[in-house]
């Protein structure tokens, strides 16, 4: 794959017509192809007749593929290969273009390093499947149909197939995108996560004991910002006391915890995005206890030595030591259990979505489940 220059120059014709003039433009950027004569090769793409407003975005458009790397003028004709290279280079990567609020498409953005390993996972089957010298326009949707037929003859789970397959519409949308392909084979395939199976709810009571069962308060405070803020298990472990961070739009943020204004401010690193947490007075204890107990040079709430590989290993010695029965993804139940207690508070449902930091759809097919206190309510009322 050749790489090429980012510099792309505009160029506008004229045609008379019988009874007009109209204008044409052009695209014109030099390659590193050398002639027999040893002059440089240049190539031209005409944009037809347009504005000089889109012109332009054109040109901008064709000078960050050039800029990434990209193949232009090889639509159908990069190799899986190819393809599996380019798409985790450039997307590990997030150039200054892309920090521009609000004017680039979201193919464009870095992805965490957790997702680039899911892209790398799904791209290494499909090149053991289709060889790595497969051209992707030739990939249609039958082909993509066996190849999940094979994911599923292996004996993969049915969550870890459509995983795959949402990885791999992704990667061909994005590869659609820059012109590498004209249509994407898994367009019409969903890829649908399925519903979760109802978790365990943490009551107040499980949590005060896993609480006092912690060997030092950086487990305190981890324990309390999933379980009392609702935050993903990263989200707690990267949460600053104070700072300056962009979301994904290119905008900056003051992050950290406010205790006069109640509230925690963090830029999700899942998503990108930019929210607001209440603190509520046991987490503002938690905190406080955590703030006095933090070195000098500590900027993160919780302490360093808390995450790292074996985070679950020595959470489940705190559930043994605490009594309370180990449940299925603990993690995850507790941020679940503060989406639930919100909701049954009364919480509006848009509310407590934005403090969560996700939409209905996932709420209602991952997180929100009638509770214990919920059903024992319900069988009062009759």
């Amino acid at each position: 794959m050749q790489e090429q220059q980012a510099s792309v120059w505009l160029l506008k014709r004229r045609r008379k017509l019988k009874t007009k003039t109209v204008t044409y433009w052009y695209l014109k950027w030099q390659t590193r192809e050398i002639t027999e004569s040893g002059r440089v090769r240049f190539q031209t793409e005409c944009l037809g007749q347009c504005t000089k407003e889109h012109a332009k975005r054109m040109r901008d458009r064709k000078s960050a593929k050039l800029g990434g790397r990209i193949p232009v003028g090889r639509t159908g004709r990069v190799t899986l290969g190819e393809l599996e290279a380019l798409y985790l280079e450039r997307r590990a990567r997030s150039p200054e273009s892309d920090l521009v609020a609000g004017r680039r498409h979201k193919r464009y953005r870095k992805l965490s390093p957790a997702t680039i390993r899911q892209a790398r996972a799904t791209l290494d089957k499909m090149v053991r499947h289709f060889g790595e010298d497969r051209r992707i326009g030739t990939i249609s949707e039958t082909d993509a149909d066996r190849w999940l037929d094979e994911l599923e003859a292996a004996g993969l789970a049915e969550q870890t197939i459509r995983q795959h397959l949402r990885v791999a519409k992704c990667v061909f949308g994005w590869a659609v995108t820059f012109d590498l392909v004209e249509l994407n084979p898994f367009r019409d395939f969903t890829g649908s996560t399925l519903p979760a199976k109802p978790g365990h709810f943490v009551p107040m009571a499980e949590f005060e004991q896993l609480s006092a069962a912690a060997p030092h308060v950086g487990w305190r405070a981890l324990l309390g910002l999933t379980r009392l803020a609702g935050l993903r298990k990263t989200e707690a472990l990267e949460l600053l006391w104070s700072g300056v961070q962009r979301d994904a739009e290119g905008i900056d943020h003051k992050i950290g915890v406010d205790l006069e204004a109640g509230r925690l401010r963090l830029v999700a690193s899942k998503t990108g995005r930019y929210r607001l947490v209440p603190i509520v007075k046991r987490l503002e204890t938690i905190l406080l206890e955590a703030y006095d107990a933090a070195p000098a040079g500590q900027q993160t709430v919780v302490a360093g030595d808390v995450g790292g590989s074996n985070i679950y290993h020595r959470l489940y010695q705190i559930f043994e030591a605490s009594g309370v029965p180990r449940f299925r993804d603990p993690f995850n139940a507790l941020r679940a259990s503060r989406e639930n207690a919100w909701k049954e508070a009364g919480v509006a449902e848009p509310t407590y979505l934005a403090w969560m930091g996700h939409g209905q759809v996932v709420s209602r097919a991952h997180y929100v489940e009638p509770t214990p206190a919920e059903f024992a309510g319900a069988i009062e009322a009759e």
